[in-house]
């Protein structure tokens, strides 16, 4: 069994967990690093997980990858039960989306970009940052309930193909345009224009329009 972990976070693992699943030991696949091989001096969190899954005992479940590149990233992601994501803060992060993708759960923190992504209790679970405690009982929970964690896997895997497609962002980020260069374009049309004003007194996209076609005529 591999648990991903596709994002380091020294004090947010969950170790105990590794103990805690009778007779199925898991397996915890730390992915990530400043270089392809695990390097404790060039990523210093790689060494401080190691050192910390001596301290509990369960340095022979416990394996550091290094740093992996983007197109092989999808076989790390399908060979786990549950991907693990838990930064102190993410904007967006690609992170649960790739997971997602692969039609694996996610535990994630519940913050920024993480916790619109991932759904609690449907994709995956949302954990407090720097909280290991709740992050190693949602991992002990799918370990041990494994018909929960691949129907999440399955949600998850809808949700990206709903939601987070390049054609369905792309629409929305156009939409999203359309609507903050509306107002601009309302103005545009009902503001007065007196003699010889330049057209760059008008803004949005018609008023531009405009401007290119008096260019090209030689108005």
């Amino acid at each position: 069994m591999v648990l991903p972990i596709a994002v380091v976070e020294v004090s947010q693992l969950g170790f105990g967990t590794a103990t805690v699943v009778p007779g199925r030991p898991p397996r915890l696949l730390v992915v990530g690093g400043e270089t392809a091989e695990p390097d404790a001096v060039a990523t210093p969190e790689i060494g401080a997980l190691q050192r910390l899954a001596a301290e509990l005992g369960v340095s022979g479940q416990v394996q550091c990858t290094g740093q992996r590149a983007q197109r092989v990233l999808r076989h790390y992601y399908g060979a786990g039960d549950v991907a693990v994501t838990t930064p102190w803060y993410e904007p967006f992060g690609l992170t649960p989306l790739e997971a997602m993708a692969c039609g694996r759960p996610v535990v994630g923190s519940a913050v920024g970009g993480i916790a619109f992504t991932v759904q609690d209790g449907v994709t995956g679970y949302l954990v407090p940052p720097g909280d290991p405690e709740a992050l190693a009982d949602r991992l002990h929970l799918l370990l041990t309930r494994p018909d929960l964690g691949a129907g999440m896997g399955r949600a998850a895997r809808a949700r990206v193909e709903r939601e987070f497609t390049w054609p369905t962002v792309a629409r929305r980020v156009a939409a999203l345009y359309e609507e903050l260069l509306a107002p601009a374009d309302r103005a545009a049309v009902a503001a007065p224009v007196s003699p010889g004003a330049p057209l760059t007194a008008h803004t949005g996209p018609s008023a531009n329009k405009r401007q290119r076609e008096g260019a090209f005529h030689g108005r």
